[in-house]
């Protein structure tokens, strides 16, 4: 699992400007000492955006001696080692920045973020709280505290810091998303929850990065939900338009093109779907397709063009995937 795009990371640029920390009254060589150590902690940042994360972590152990009191080098440490899923060492790295700089707000929020993925949320939580208590203003921590509620059931306290998120970065896209998809979350569980507020919210996502696909998957599911097939179905190409190769999209497309009376096409969606290589979707974390759900819509939509052959044969892989295959067995025999 890579924690790389989940942490608000330093920019490899503002690591190499920070360099050592100041002292108020270096002793004899300290300048020396911690120059070596900012030589080695570039190197470092090199290494770490090369994906090098174990030679990042050891010319960070290197710099340390040099420059003891460089803060930055432990969170590079940090971050590495959460690259390389090792948490036990990452807290231990985590924990040392912040006693160098209790207030250094993207490291507590970075250990925030390692928190929730290694599912200690009462923690991270904790961790979320503190960075807003120390800069109220900290969107990111905002929206990480509104994930951890989300993923506890607590949709209204999620929508609330989704909410204060977007409000103090209106071009935060991931925010302006998740707050979308909260909201239909609560209209899907008849909890409350405006889809017409569900789709305003993803629509400005969709602004600010028009070219992502999964802006438009989503737009598309819930317009269809919403009764809007037209609108649902413009949204899935423009979906398949920026990435050809996301079967989910294809396979509602063809979902919507079967109920709608259009076999023809919902085949060619069908077909697409099947093409694409699942290990690409589960590298791009798009959703994946129900295996079984694909062949049924394939033997069904074959069926309304008369294509008998080809519907067979697509209800009997059906009828070795599924435990419970009475039915379509008498389907077949039918």
């Amino acid at each position: 699992m890579s924690f790389k795009k989940s942490f608000c990371l330093v920019s490899a640029l503002n690591l190499l400007l920070i360099g050592s920390s100041p002292a108020l009254s270096a002793p004899p060589g300290f300048a020396e000492s911690a120059a070596k150590g900012n030589v080695l902690l570039q190197r470092a940042v090199q290494a770490f955006n090369a994906a090098d994360y174990a030679s990042c972590v050891s010319l960070c152990k290197q710099a340390l001696p040099l420059d003891h009191f460089n803060k930055n080098i432990v969170h590079l440490m940090a971050l590495a080692y959460c690259e390389m899923d090792d948490s036990y060492n990452a807290k231990l790295q985590f924990r040392s920045a912040l006693q160098l700089d209790y207030h250094f707000i993207e490291c507590r929020n970075n250990y925030g973020i390692m928190l929730k993925k290694i599912n200690d949320l009462d923690n991270a939580i904790k961790e979320f709280q503190e960075c807003i208590k120390i800069k109220s203003s900290y969107a990111p921590a905002h929206y990480n505290l509104a994930l951890c509620y989300q993923q506890k059931g607590d949709l209204d306290a999620a929508i609330t810091e989704f909410k204060t998120a977007t409000h103090l970065n209106p071009r935060y896209f991931e925010a302006q998303r998740d707050l979308g998809l909260a909201i239909y979350q609560k209209f899907e569980r008849g909890d409350g929850g405006d889809i017409s507020e569900c789709l305003d919210k993803l629509l400005a996502a969709a602004q600010l990065i028009p070219n992502n696909p999964m802006i438009h998957y989503h737009l598309g599911n819930i317009y269809c939900a919403d009764g809007d097939l037209d609108e649902g179905e413009a949204e899935f190409r423009k979906a398949l338009i920026r990435d050809p190769q996301l079967s989910a999209a294809h396979y509602e497309l063809a979902r919507l093109r079967y109920l709608r009376g259009d076999p023809n096409r919902a085949l060619f969606e069908v077909k697409e779907a099947q093409r694409v290589s699942p290990t690409y979707n589960e590298g791009k974390k798009y959703p994946i397709v129900d295996r079984i759900k694909l062949k049924q819509l394939e033997a069904k939509a074959s069926e309304l063009t008369e294509d008998y052959e080809t519907s067979l044969a697509a209800w009997r892989d059906v009828s070795t995937l599924i435990a419970n295959n009475k039915e379509t067995l008498k389907h077949i025999q039918e």
